[in-house]
């Protein structure tokens, strides 16, 4: 047996797998919202590129974070309601709202990097 093929269940019962569908319409939003929220916060990024105003940049830029974590944290939620399985599943509120906080950090602290090189750059 190789190793590939040891990571599979090449003879699985095909009464324990389960079917699923997805919900055509949930994953045009999900993608119509993916697209809205990178084009938002491009344009947040070009404005905070040109900024003179050291509190309008950071406004900005906070902006943008939220703008492009909330985008994908959206996209990847509205896609798991997508998915309908032959068994109940729920989500309870409270999971969902934990999970925005760690989505909108990283493209803050991201852009916060770029423009600390774009500023070294430019010196």
């Amino acid at each position: 047996m190789s190793y590939l093929s040891s990571l599979f269940f090449l003879d699985a019962d095909p009464g324990l797998l389960l079917l699923g569908s997805y919900n055509p319409w949930l994953v045009a939003l999900s993608l119509l919202i993916a697209v809205f929220a990178s084009g938002m916060a491009l344009q947040v990024a070009g404005m905070v590129r040109l900024s003179d105003n050291h509190l309008y940049r950071q406004v900005a830029l906070i902006t943008g974070s939220l703008a492009l974590g909330g985008g994908v944290w959206s996209m990847h939620f509205i896609g798991m309601l997508a998915f309908q399985l032959c068994a109940r599943v729920d989500y309870s509120p409270a999971s969902p709202c934990c999970r925005c906080c760690p989505a909108c950090s990283p493209p803050g602290w991201r852009c916060s990097c770029w423009r600390a090189a774009a500023s070294a750059a430019c010196s």
